[in-house]
Order: structure tokens, then sequence, then C-alpha cells
């Protein structure tokens, strides 16, 4: 369904994947969080999950996110028993960070 953002600029049915609205502190966001943004990707990941059942099934290709602030694209890659390795976000025209997450492995050592 097309709509307008709250700029007030027009954005098409085709023009996105899956409609979102994300509420922070019980106030609507402007846009939509990044962590929000990346689970909402990774769902597209899950068969029969509410993204997989709307965008068709899971997919490793852009997911268009059509947010009240416009459309926010996702992308999980290097998917590895269904979990992304990497996950792209565009969400800016500049690079807005470049950053690695190390998690360490459940039987692996623990700090004291």
């Amino acid at each position: 369904m097309p709509y307008t953002t709250t700029l007030g600029e027009p954005v098409a049915a085709e023009d996105y994947d899956v409609s979102v609205r994300m509420l922070t502190m019980n106030a609507p966001h402007p846009a939509i969080g990044l962590t929000s943004a990346v689970a909402v990707a990774a769902a597209g990941l899950l068969e029969g999950s509410v993204v997989s059942r709307t965008t068709g099934g899971p997919t490793d290709e852009w997911l268009r996110l059509g947010t009240p602030a416009g459309v926010v694209a996702v992308r999980c890659t290097d998917v590895r028993d269904g979990l992304p390795h990497r996950v792209t976000v565009q969400r800016a025209a500049r690079l807005l960070a470049d950053a690695r997450i190390y998690v360490p492995e459940v039987d692996g050592p623990r700090a004291a």
C-alpha cells in the first residue's frame, strides 16, 4: 500500500517489502531503530515467520522496510545454520559505523 512519509514524500507500494512501525519508550519511533531493523531482517530468514511469509520466504536479498520516515534497506548475509554472520543496513548517505562484534563461544573461557 502506498503511503506518505512524515516529511510528506510519497512512497509507492513497490518501493518497500514490509511496513514497520516501532514504539520506543511508549512513543512512536520516527523511523526504526537499527537493532529493530536488524531483528526484522533476521526474522525474514526464519521459515514461517510473519516477515518471511510476507516477503515470500527466506532470502538473503535486501529487505526494504517501509517506515514513517522512509525506506530502510537491510540485508543479512553469510548465513550459517540459519543465523546471519553479517548484516548491512542502508539508512543514510554516509557511513555511520564500521564495526565488529566479538561474541564468545558458549563453551569458551569466561572472564573472571
